[in-house]
């Protein structure tokens, strides 16, 4: 059985486009909820679950991190799709670049200052200016974005330290995503790239057959 752990962007089997809505169970958790409520459903869905393999993309990595920190959650095997383990990358500078960015654009949104945190999130996330022109369509959008929890802070190298059998799969298109990957692989996790779809490399049509793959060995 596989659980499969949305990122921040499309939620339950729309995450995953290139499977079919048989290959698990897809789960649709509010990113707004509280983190701990978060951890707690996947913690609990994998008490039921005890055998499956947690398929987890972005965010939904370092989910997965948190229910096995704080939450005794056990994997039988995982598949991290360009996990957002920026614990385990502190010293990588695009890491660190990231993170001073968000914590600028962050501490405008406390503020009040909505459009100025998406000045500076919507060209490092979506590669796109924030405009004038574009800001009625974006603001709904930079409204929940600035809610969503940070993926970083949650001391999770220790308990990540021993890994289930893990596969990490990478868009190889940026270097912090491929700096988290090479952490997980010190941690005895393989690792693959999958160019092409930037940040999805679940899009792909090759995805479904290297899960397949993976899993079959």
């Amino acid at each position: 059985m596989r659980v499969f752990v949305h990122g921040s962007g499309r939620t339950g089997h729309a995450a995953w486009p290139m499977l079919t809505a048989d290959a698990g169970t897809f789960l649709a958790i509010d990113l707004l909820l509280p983190v701990e409520k978060q951890a707690a459903l996947l913690a609990g869905e994998l008490e039921r679950a005890p055998a499956a393999t947690v398929v987890a993309h972005s965010w939904g990595g370092t989910l997965v991190g948190i229910a096995m920190a704080h939450n005794g959650a056990r994997p039988a095997a995982l598949v991290l799709v360009e996990p957002a383990l920026f614990d385990l990358a502190p010293t990588n500078e695009s890491v660190r670049d990231h993170i001073s960015v968000m914590t600028d654009a962050r501490a405008l949104a406390d503020a009040g200052d909505l459009r100025g945190f998406w000045n500076l999130v919507k060209p490092m996330m979506f590669g796109a200016e924030a405009t004038d022109d574009a800001w009625a369509a974006d603001e709904p959008h930079a409204a929940r974005f600035a809610r969503l929890t940070v993926p970083w802070g949650f001391d999770l190298g220790a308990a990540l330290r021993e890994l289930p059998p893990t596969l990490v799969i990478t868009g190889a298109w940026w270097d912090g995503y491929e700096a988290i990957a090479h952490a997980l692989v010190q941690r005895g996790a393989e690792h693959v790239k999958l160019s092409g779809a930037g940040h999805r490399p679940q899009d792909l049509p090759d995805f479904t057959r290297m899960l397949d793959d993976w899993q079959s060995h």
